[in-house]
């Protein structure tokens, strides 16, 4: 009898061992690969301003970091500012693995409510594992008026040429703003939520804004003139002014600023209801829209002691097309009246 130490394996089980070490191999393997991977990130608590209250036109350092979560290096990637819907500024980064980067824009305030966005790769050029944290924005506020104040007086004069006759410094009783390109009826003059009959009127404050581009500010004419009453807008504060020797009452007014001390009134010139003739301030006709304040003569401001203070929306200077400025009349003649 012949006996064998070597006897046959059945094949099933050697094809069953050999994929075993196969999967253990390929399992030892990816324990020692490393995916690589970027994954650019920035969130809406990173973005800060160097001045969280400017003025129109002031230059605001806009900060933000730029993280990359993976483990390779983002090269040029696209970092887009915006302001809403419009590009401030287009440029490209790098940001190496696992590490964040600073990022920063100057940009001039515009005024009004803005939503300051930063998307990184917009474009989704680079593939990366997580492209939903690309994006994030924080709102600022621009104050939307500028006020004016100093020392009021005017001149009356009699001369022949150059040669004055005649000269006297005289007191002055009110400072009116208007859009350089009005052609004001000083003769003419209502107050604001008032029609040219003297009865109420009902949207004037809304129709302001919207001729203004305002509509959507905080500090609007609506919120800062008007209150809802009786499901209508109506003055919070109104005061009587007599200018260029015509009385005008119920006037709706503002603190200028932090005090009683000066008053900003708003009128309208009836002179240009010209088409419809409604009697009344519209959009349609688009009248000449003049702010008015008292001189209150030494009277301590927030910004000093002075005659007159006077707070006018910025975009009054573009009421009408043209010139984008404004124009400042003194009253004297109501005091000599």
């Amino acid at each position: 009898m012949i006996f064998s130490n070597n006897p046959k394996i059945p094949r099933k089980k050697i094809f069953t061992a050999t994929a075993l070490l196969i999967f253990l191999l390929l399992l030892l393997l990816s324990a020692f690969s490393v995916i690589s991977f970027i994954d650019l990130a920035v969130s809406s608590t990173s973005i800060t301003f160097s001045n969280n209250n400017p003025i129109e036109g002031e230059l605001v350092n806009i900060s933000a970091m730029i993280s990359n979560l993976g483990n390779e290096t983002a090269t040029n990637a696209t970092l887009q500012y915006l302001d809403d819907k419009k590009e401030i500024s287009n440029v490209t980064i790098n940001v190496p693995n696992f590490s964040s980067v600073a990022a920063s824009l100057f940009w001039p305030a515009e005024i009004g409510p803005n939503n300051i966005s930063i998307i990184i790769d917009p474009d989704n050029s680079i593939a990366e594992s997580d492209e939903t944290n690309n994006y994030a924005s924080k709102k600022i506020a621009i104050n939307g008026y500028h006020t004016y104040f100093g020392k009021a007086a005017g001149y009356l004069a009699l001369g022949i040429n150059s040669k004055f006759l005649f000269q006297a410094k005289l007191p002055a009783c009110n400072i009116l703003m208007a859009d350089t390109d009005s052609n004001v009826d000083f003769s003419s003059l209502q107050a604001i939520g008032k029609k040219k009959n003297a009865g109420n009127s009902n949207r004037d404050f809304e129709e302001i804004d919207t001729l203004l581009g305002m509509a959507t500010f905080s500090d609007s004419v609506t919120n800062l003139f008007s209150v809802k009453h009786g499901g209508k807008m109506v003055p919070k504060q109104v005061e009587t002014f007599t200018i260029f020797g015509t009385t005008i009452p119920d006037v709706p007014v503002i603190n200028s600023t932090n005090s009683s001390a000066f008053l900003t009134g708003i009128l309208w010139d009836i002179s240009d209801d010209t088409v419809g003739k409604n009697g009344e301030f519209d959009i349609i006709n688009r009248e000449d829209l003049i702010f008015v304040t008292k001189i209150n003569p030494s009277q301590q401001g927030q910004y000093g002691v002075y005659d007159y203070e006077i707070k006018i929306p910025a975009l009054l200077r573009e009421y009408k097309p043209g010139n984008p400025t404004v124009d400042f009349f003194i009253d004297i003649d109501s005091c000599l009246s």
